[in-house]
């Protein structure tokens, strides 16, 4: 199961997604969030980063240009879309895309190649997703986010787990304390989503 820890700002904060078994490790790259970052910063963060953990740069309606150019810089290995960008603009990348959808029935705009991420609608952070969805109709891997924390996220997993299309959980929110990412919250998340 896929576990991705996001938003990241620090070192420490990587280094203990990573350390507790964290499969993704995503970084806000859009300019103007709370929590943008920027491709050289990612890549002093992901310094160290084993092979075999996903190196993740969001962006939101991004110039092909900037969105590549960070690639490039940051060393990403994928990257996340969570805006209102198409199948058109996906096949433009060569790397592997996970595209932020908030609604089951927008899975149907998107092809296999995609890993889609069924989240809240945008700007309601730690909003949690309507569980009444007919997740089975989706035909592509995905994941879920929105309003996870160390708290629910065994019961999520649990709940999500009987649809074979069911790829993991993403995080950002729920592992802050003040706005500041938590390693306690992170190594728990990640603890009781094994479970």
């Amino acid at each position: 199961m896929n576990i991705k820890i996001c938003g990241n700002r620090s070192s420490e904060s990587v280094d203990a997604a990573v350390e507790a078994g964290a499969t993704h490790v995503g970084f806000i790259m859009s300019p103007g969030f709370k929590r943008s970052v920027t491709a050289s910063e990612v890549f002093a963060m992901t310094d160290g980063v084993p092979d075999d953990v996903e190196k993740v740069g969001v962006f939101v309606n991004a110039d092909i240009n900037f969105v590549e150019k960070s690639i490039a810089e940051a060393e990403l290995t994928m990257i996340q879309l969570h805006g209102a960008e198409d199948q058109l603009y996906i096949n433009k990348f060569s790397k592997p895309v996970i595209k932020v959808i908030s609604k089951v029935e927008e899975a149907a705009k998107f092809a296999g190649n995609v890993t889609l991420l069924i989240d809240h609608a945008p700007g309601k952070s730690g909003a949690g997703i309507d569980l009444t969805q007919d997740f089975g109709k989706i035909q592509q891997q995905f994941m879920v986010a929105g309003g996870l924390t160390p708290e629910n996220v065994a019961e999520r997993v649990e709940f999500f787990s009987q649809f074979p299309n069911f790829a993991g959980v993403d995080v950002s929110s729920g592992v802050e304390t003040n706005g500041v990412k938590d390693v306690r919250k992170i190594k728990e998340f990640i603890e009781n989503a094994r479970k």
